[in-house]
C-alpha cells in the first residue's frame, strides 16, 4: 500500500496543482492523508470538492490547534497505512514517474528505509526559476555524492541535505521527531534522514522527480542555501547540526555524531594537540579535510 502524508496550511494557490500531480502518477497512490493546520483561506474546500470527485482515497484531518510544520508531517506520517510512505508539500508539483521510480528503488533496495532525490525549481508562475536543481543549491553535488557513497554519509549530513518534499520512507522508519526539531536548522525532514543514516538505511535517487517550487509565502524553504550554494557545498563547513540529544542506537553513530559536534569547534590549535581524535574518523581524508576546514574559516572571516 502507497500513502501520501500531505501538510497543508493557506494553500489555495498552489494546491490544485499539486494534488493533480499525484492523482495523475503513472503508478497510483492508494491514499492520500491530509493534516491541514488550521487554514483560514479555501485550502479545505478545494480538497474536499477533489474528495468528493476521486476514486483514490483522500482523508482529510483538520486541526483544532496549529502545530506547526513538524508536529503535522510527524501526525500525518502516523496516520498514514501504507507500507511506503511519501512526503508532500502543498505548493510543488510530483513528476508523472516520481512514485513508479521510487517505488522500484525500495523493491531493488531492501535493505534502505528513506529515499530522497533531486528537483527542478519553479517559480510562482511554474517557469524554470534559474539554471539550477535543488541539490545545486543545497551543495549535495558529485563530490558530497562521493563522500556519501564511500561510507561518509552522516559526515555528508552534519548540514541536511535531504529535502522533504522529495523523500518517502517505509512506515516501519516512523518515529516520534518533532521534539528535536527547531525553526532555525533542524525540521522534520532533518530528524527522518539522520534516524534513517543511524543504521545506514538512507539512499538517494539521482533524479529530479518533482518541481520544487520557490515563492515568498513558503513555510520552509531553501531561500538562504540558493545565494550561498558554495557554502552549503562544502562537506567541511565547520558547523554540526545535529540535535545533540537525538535517538541515535548505533554506537558507531554516536561517535561520529559527537565528533561532527567538536569538529564544528575545532581550532587550529586543536589539531595539532589533540590530533587523535581528529584522525581516528577520517584517515586517509585527515589532510584534505583539515585544509577545506581552513579554507573555509579564512573565507569566512574575510567577508
Amino acid at each position: 500500500m502507497i500513502s501520501v502524508a500531505l501538510c497543508t496550511y493557506n494553500g489555495e494557490k498552489y494546491i490544485t496543482s499539486q494534488i493533480e500531480s499525484i492523482l495523475n502518477q503513472s503508478l497510483p497512490v492508494d491514499e492520500i492523508l491530509v493534516c491541514d493546520d488550521g487554514s483560514s483561506d479555501s485550502t479545505l474546500d478545494i480538497l474536499n470538492a477533489i474528495k468528493d470527485s476521486c476514486a483514490i482515497k483522500i482523508h482529510i484531518h483538520q486541526n483544532k490547534t496549529n502545530l506547526g510544520v513538524c508536529a503535522n508531517f510527524e501526525q500525518a506520517i502516523s496516520l498514514c497505512q501504507g507500507d511506503v510512505i511519501f512526503l508532500s508539500d502543498q505548493d510543488d508539483i510530483w513528476e508523472q514517474n516520481k512514485v513508479q521510480t521510487i517505488v522500484y528503488w525500495f523493491n531493488q533496495n531492501k535493505d534502505k528505509s528513506a529515499v530522497f532525490t533531486d528537483a527542478k525549481l519553479i517559480t510562482e508562475d511554474d517557469n524554470p526559476f534559474i539554471d539550477k536543481t535543488l541539490w545545486d543549491c543545497i551543495g549535495f553535488n558529485k563530490k558530497m555524492r562521493k563522500y556519501f557513497d564511500k561510507g561518509l554519509a552522516l559526515e555528508s549530513f552534519f548540514i541536511n541535505k535531504a529535502t522533504g518534499a522529495t523523500m518517502a520512507i517505509r512506515k516501519e522508519l516512523q518515529f516520534s521527531f518533532a521534539k528535536y526539531c527547531n525553526n532555525d536548522n533542524v525540521l522534520h525532514d532533518y530528524c527522518i534522514a539522520l534516524k534513517a543514516l543511524d543504521n545506514n538505511k538512507l539512499g538517494y535517487i539521482d533524479k529530479p522527480l518533482i518541481k520544487y517550487r520557490i515563492h515568498s509565502n513558503q513555510q520552509a524553504g531553501i531561500s538562504y542555501q540558493l545565494n550561498h550554494p558554495e557554502i552549503f557545498g562544502n562537506i567541511l563547513r565547520p558547523l554540526c547540526n545535529i540535535p545533540s540529544d537525538f535517538c541515535f542506537k548505533n554506537e558507531l553513530t554516536v561517535r561520529h555524531a559527537k565528533f561532527g559536534h567538536k569538529r564544528a569547534s575545532f581550532t587550529f590549535f586543536n589539531v595539532f594537540f589533540n590530533p587523535h581524535n581528529y584522525i581516528q574518523l577520517y584517515k586517509t581524508y585527515f589532510l584534505r579535510f583539515y585544509l577545506y576546514d581552513l579554507v573555509y574559516k579564512i573565507r569566512a572571516a574575510m567577508k
